[in-house]
């Protein structure tokens, strides 16, 4: 192995550098770099202090809506629409309110503290066969279905829960045909 001799001293060029990780940067470069990072410091500081200032808010719900004060009171039918669920085709609901409303709109009355009902048919098909009876949520709280009766109670699947602050209560009512669902009725009733 032969020794190589190390030079006593290095050449710095006539122009005014600085070595940086061996590469050359003229004063004019690092003065960009140092600028470009001014910015990013004034950017993040401002950044930070903006997000500093911001108040963490916290919000209260409060106590739910009781269903069964939000079905408490008399609606009239405006609404009725058919659909057949055995048809697989796109137009297979039909607007049926005419026929069902009449000249005199059913009323339906829920009483939410001895959990009655009454149905005043007016001029439209009587849809539940009878002027009234008991009711009951499937579920008080988290209510998906009315049941009108007992024994074999007939089922209203609520298509939207119905609160105090609701205008209409919404029930679907499913006729079947051999188990099988065969039409459905879409009833919209409005708070009176």
């Amino acid at each position: 192995v032969k020794n190589i001799p190390l030079q006593d001293s290095v050449q710095i060029p006539d122009y005014p550098a600085i070595q940086m990780r061996g590469m050359f940067l003229t004063q004019k470069t690092r003065k960009q770099i140092m600028t470009k990072r001014i910015y990013i410091l004034w950017i993040l500081s401002g950044l930070l202090a903006f997000l500093g200032a911001c108040e963490e808010k916290t919000y209260e719900f409060g106590e739910p809506f009781s269903k069964i004060e939000g079905i408490d009171g008399s609606f009239i039918l405006t609404s009725v629409i058919q659909s057949d669920e055995r048809s697989t085709a796109l137009d297979n609901t039909r607007d049926i309110s005419e026929f069902f409303i009449g000249s005199e709109p059913a009323v339906i009355s829920f009483n939410g503290s001895d959990f009655t009902y009454t149905l005043e048919a007016g001029t439209a098909p009587n849809f539940l066969g009878g002027s009234g009876g008991n009711w009951k949520f499937d579920d008080n709280e988290f209510p998906t279905e009315i049941q009108l009766g007992s024994g074999s109670p007939i089922i209203l699947s609520l298509n939207r829960t119905i609160r105090e602050i609701d205008n209409t209560l919404e029930f679907r009512l499913t006729r079947f045909c051999s188990g099988e669902a065969g039409v459905s009725y879409n009833y919209v009733f409005t708070r009176q």
